[in-house]
């Protein structure tokens, strides 16, 4: 509580002041207020949030209730229900973190564009298999070394010539 309570009477504070960030506050007293109580948009906006606190949220948890009450009866393929609806929660997650990994990783990514900054090249992601097998196509994996060719100022080394990983 004690974290929270600074920051709600600072806005109190500027509630009760005519504020815009680069000016000092002034005080304006009950004008904010009078304004807000006589704009439509407010009541407007009250009105939607108490149809939704009213109708929506009790709504939706009375089905949530009924379906975890439905599911918890023991019904044939239970497990199979539990799994189909707990789905869309990992793989909204995981596709997120794919989607992400590759804006920072990528060819185009954040970490190349840094790193370009300072002079220094590569080709992002690399999708060759990790020990020169067949075994691991589609596989993708980041390949962080810098070689020789990679700083300003010296010959580009052959990739046929770059170690690659064990794999495994």
């Amino acid at each position: 509580m004690c974290i929270t309570i600074g920051p709600v009477l600072a806005s109190l504070y500027l509630s009760f002041t005519d504020y815009n960030l680069l000016q000092p506050p002034e005080f304006s007293g009950f004008e904010n207020y009078t304004r807000m109580f006589d704009d439509p948009q407010f009541w407007a906006s009250l009105k939607v949030t108490l149809i939704y606190v009213v109708y929506s949220v009790p709504l939706q948890l009375a089905l949530a209730l009924g379906l975890a009450l439905l599911l918890d009866r023991g019904l044939r393929g239970l497990a199979f229900y539990r799994s189909v609806l707990y789905l869309p929660s990992l793989l909204g997650g995981s596709v997120a973190i794919a989607i992400l990994w590759r804006r920072v990783f990528g060819l185009e990514g954040l970490v190349n564009a840094l790193l370009g900054n300072f002079g220094v090249t590569g080709a992002g992601v690399d999708r060759r298999p990790l020990d020169g097998t067949e075994q691991h196509r589609g596989a993708a994996r980041l390949d962080l070394r810098v070689t020789h060719g990679d700083l300003p100022g010296r010959a580009a080394a052959d990739p046929a010539d770059v170690p690659r990983g064990s794999g495994g």
